[in-house]
């Protein structure tokens, strides 16, 4: 086959991943196909000899579909390789359809409405996927889908959620600095092309330095629920590579061990030349933590990029 680093996990194929997953699963993005599996029960009922063949070909093709490592097949709209086998799937579906218009009025009309609404379920997808936007290839996230579900425009600060499980919306109240730092007393000698943001120095990122210094907070939470990460970052080319985007990442560290971490892909909020105050909002963890910890990694990114005024503040 063509893509030869890659393989199959025969014993632990991504069946959940590839049929309900945010990212890529089938139910997710096809709900309708629902229909064609509950159709198996009638198809049993109405056409045995039929059934068996196509319920052994459905889970034998499923299985081995979801067994590539790859399961999301690439950029694709829910699972593209699952269209195959829609063939195959039809028998149940039209069972099911057969079962169904000998029921009770009500039982069609609804049933009629839950497939209408399927319909602009997959239209609204498709639409997202080509004009809209708002459907992010191979990125997306539990809380980032429920944002956008059905809304045809989002504040650009809901993209944090393609990386990060929160944003924070309302007023903060009991706010308290608990770190800054303007690198000005950056000693490092990397030659950055691009000029500081404020001062004398900023910290560079680039080809040559892909990490910084990891920047730690003693801290002990009291009272206060949220905690926001603000820098500023320049740039002088966007990074379109959503893997090499240059990664803004906070850490609650209990001793040694990581108990929670949250990253901001920066470049999806940069264009060529622009310099932004970004910022991350974290949750406190649930488990107990002595310190956070701020980064920046430049991702593999040949791209330079500045960085100015970290500030690390608690508030509720």
């Amino acid at each position: 086959y063509s893509y030869q680093d890659q393989g199959f996990s025969w014993l632990s194929p991504h069946l959940k991943d590839g049929l309900f997953s945010f990212r890529s699963g089938w139910l997710v993005y096809t709900p309708s196909m629902v229909l064609a599996l509950i159709g198996f029960y009638t198809l049993y009922r109405q056409q045995r000899p039929l059934f068996w063949p196509t319920l052994i070909f459905s889970l034998l093709f499923m299985y081995i579909t979801f067994a590539w490592d790859i399961w999301w097949y690439g950029g694709s709209l829910g699972q593209r390789a699952m269209v195959q086998a829609y063939a195959i799937l039809a028998f149940p579906l039209a069972s099911l359809l057969q079962w169904m218009i000998r029921q009770r009025r009500w039982l069609i009309y609804s049933f009629t409405a839950l497939c209408l609404f399927f319909s602009y379920y997959n239209l609204w997808w498709t639409h997202q996927a080509h004009r809209g936007g708002l459907f992010a290839s191979e990125q997306m996230t539990k809380p980032y889908f429920w944002r956008v579900l059905f809304r045809y425009q989002v504040p650009e600060e809901v993209n944090k959620l393609l990386d990060t499980k929160y944003i924070f919306e309302g007023e903060r109240h009991k706010v308290r600095s608990i770190y800054e730092n303007d690198f000005e007393a950056d000693t490092t000698a990397y030659d950055c092309p691009l000029p500081p943001i404020q001062g004398q120095h900023s910290l560079c990122l680039g080809q040559e330095q892909q990490f910084s210094p990891t920047y730690s907070i003693p801290f002990k939470p009291e009272g206060r629920h949220w905690l926001r990460a603000t820098a500023s970052f320049r740039c002088q080319e966007k990074e379109w590579d959503t893997w090499r985007m240059t990664q803004f990442i906070v850490r609650f560290m209990q001793g040694e061990q990581k108990v929670k971490e949250h990253v901001l892909r920066v470049y999806r909020f940069l264009d060529n030349g622009t310099t932004r105050e970004l910022y991350i909002d974290c949750k406190y963890p649930r488990k107990p933590f002595d310190r956070v910890e701020v980064a920046f990694w430049n991702a593999d990114s040949n791209k330079p990029i500045a960085i100015d005024d970290l500030k690390v503040e608690v508030y509720e």
